[in-house]
C-alpha cells in the first residue's frame, strides 16, 4: 500500500505505477506507458494526452527538435526506458549537445550523448564533440549546410517533389 502513488500489479508482477491524483475525475498518464501505442501511430504523440501531461521542458524538446519526427522521438524514449534513463537525463544531455553549438538534435544525438556522459560510449566520441565549437566558421558552416540539405530533404519526402538543388559545402 502506499499513500501518494498506485502500483499496478499482475499477479506478483509489477506492470505500472503511477503518481497519485486527488482530484476527483483526473487522469494521470504516463507517456512511458504508451511507447508501444505511439511506435504503431507516431503522428498521434503529439496532440496526446500523455504529452501534455509530460514535463513541460521534455514537451519543449519534442516541439523543437522532432515535430516532424515523432517516430523518432518514440525511439529515444524506448532508449530510455531500456537503458533506466529519465527525462532528466534527456534534458540534461540535450543541454549538453547544444552548449556545443547544436542547433537540431536528434535522438541518436541525445543516445549517444547519454551513454558517453556516463562511461558506456567511446571516449573519442565525447572529446571529438567537445572540440567542436560554435565560434569555428568551418563547423558553422558545415552545420548550416547539413540543416538546408535536411530540410530540403525533408519537403521532398514529405511533398514528394522532384529532386531540388541542396547546397553543398567543400571542406
Amino acid at each position: 500500500m502506499h499513500s501518494e502513488r498506485i502500483v499496478v500489479l499482475d499477479g506478483r508482477d509489477k506492470v505500472a505505477t503511477h503518481v497519485r491524483s486527488r482530484r476527483l475525475g483526473d487522469w494521470c498518464i504516463d507517456l512511458m506507458h504508451y511507447l508501444g501505442t505511439f511506435l504503431r501511430k507516431p503522428a498521434a504523440l503529439g496532440r496526446s494526452t500523455a504529452m501534455r501531461q509530460v514535463h513541460p521542458d521534455v514537451a519543449a524538446l519534442f516541439r523543437k527538435h522532432f515535430t516532424d519526427s515523432p517516430r523518432s522521438f518514440v525511439e529515444l524514449l524506448v532508449f530510455t526506458r531500456d537503458n533506466q534513463r529519465t527525462y532528466a537525463d534527456i534534458l540534461a544531455a540535450a543541454d549538453r549537445l547544444s552548449s556545443r553549438g547544436l542547433k537540431r538534435l536528434s535522438s541518436e544525438q541525445l543516445s549517444a550523448e547519454m551513454l558517453a556522459s556516463d562511461g558506456n560510449g567511446t571516449a573519442n566520441v565525447r572529446q571529438d564533440a567537445a572540440t567542436l565549437t560554435p565560434s569555428d566558421p568551418q563547423q558553422t558552416a558545415i552545420e548550416e549546410s547539413a540543416s538546408q540539405t535536411l530540410d530540403t530533404l525533408s519537403a521532398m519526402i514529405g511533398c514528394g517533389a522532384t529532386q531540388q538543388p541542396v547546397n553543398k559545402v567543400t571542406v
